[in-house]
């Protein structure tokens, strides 16, 4: 193939393009501007022998006379769980007077109507119309449906046209807080451990809570530097989109893998880490927030064990003074 014709029902030639070659199991493509007219597409090449050969293909091929416009707001048009929307659109009828049926459709099942679904539009004229959508309860953030717009006439030489746009399963209101993850005991040392020692027979195990106070938690994990022999973990089992309430893990290892982190994700992608490294022997972690108590505390212990060792030289002193005068007498 050599050439590609725009050509119109009486075989006149509106437009040429030479095809261009573009794999090698023979696909070619061509761009041309479509005419405004009804016309009909001829490809033209040579065969083994070098004759010219003509391909028609036998369908009119005929410019549309009806324009969709999408708002601008339907480009990113989202939908909470359980919630609804109207993404609202308008129709131009830029040819003859004719009746119009509307329809819209979706892989996921979240168009629900089309309002209006039929119009009758004289020449220039146009409608103004919306979709509503809604997802189920239980559709998961990030979900995404494509829905797709049609309008056709159902007269001879049918009118036809259509428009796509993508609507998303997202928060009504943004979270952008990850879940908190509170190491609440350690238990084990791994420091003592050298190269030449067999790291398999030393132990730990560490106990984390962990919250979310948005849209809720999803997943609970813990990741090593390497994914071989990282030991097991007992997480409390917990509901997807569990929020405001704690969830106990405990995890357990050797110390081939002294360092690891803890991550929990909530249900929008949000990510909280927490990262652990046994070094130590069992502690429990100290909460910086009473830190400053912890300090006056033993700074009241310390002025009282002062108080008390002045009285008790005053005491001694006194004793002394009193025997002094006695033994003057």
């Amino acid at each position: 193939m050599e050439q590609m014709d725009l050509v119109n029902i009486k075989d006149k030639i509106l437009n040429s393009k030479s095809l261009q070659k573009i794999s090698p199991i023979s696909q070619y493509t061509a761009e041309a501007i479509p005419p405004d007219i009804p016309f009909l597409v001829r490809l033209v090449g040579r065969d083994g022998n070098g004759n010219v050969i003509h391909r028609l293909l036998n369908t009119v091929v005929e410019p549309s006379t009806t324009e969709i416009i999408a708002y601008a707001s339907t480009k990113n048009s989202t939908l909470a769980p359980g919630g609804s929307t109207d993404v609202r659109f308008t129709v131009f009828n830029i040819g003859k007077p004719a009746a119009f049926r509307i329809k819209a459709t979706d892989e996921k099942d979240f168009v629900q109507m089309v309002t209006p679904d039929r119009v009758n539009l004289q020449v220039n004229d146009s409608a103004d119309g919306y979709i509503t959508l809604a997802a189920p309860k239980h559709a998961a953030f990030g979900t995404t449906s494509t829905v797709t717009l049609t309008v056709h006439t159902n007269t001879a030489g049918q009118t036809f046209n259509f428009m796509v746009f993508d609507v998303i399963v997202a928060p009504q209101d943004l979270d952008e807080d990850p879940p908190t993850c509170t190491v609440v005991e350690t238990k084990g040392d791994c420091s003592t451990v050298g190269p030449t020692m067999d790291c398999k027979k030393f132990n730990y195990t560490v106990t984390a809570s962990f919250m979310d106070i948005g849209y809720g938690l999803y997943d609970i994990q813990a990741k090593y530097p390497t994914q071989t022999d990282i030991g097991r973990q007992n997480v409390d089992h917990f509901q997807v989109g569990l929020t405001n309430q704690s969830v106990k893990g405990v995890f357990h290892s050797t110390c081939c893998h002294p360092k690891f982190q803890l991550i929990a994700i909530d249900v929008v992608g949000n990510v909280g880490r927490c990262v652990i490294e046994i070094n130590n022997i069992s502690t429990s972690p100290v909460d910086e927030s009473n830190l400053s108590t912890y300090i006056l505390i033993a700074c009241i212990g310390l002025a009282i064990v002062g108080l008390l060792i002045l009285v008790v030289i005053c005491i001694i002193c006194r004793k002394r003074i009193r025997n002094k005068v006695i033994f003057i007498r």
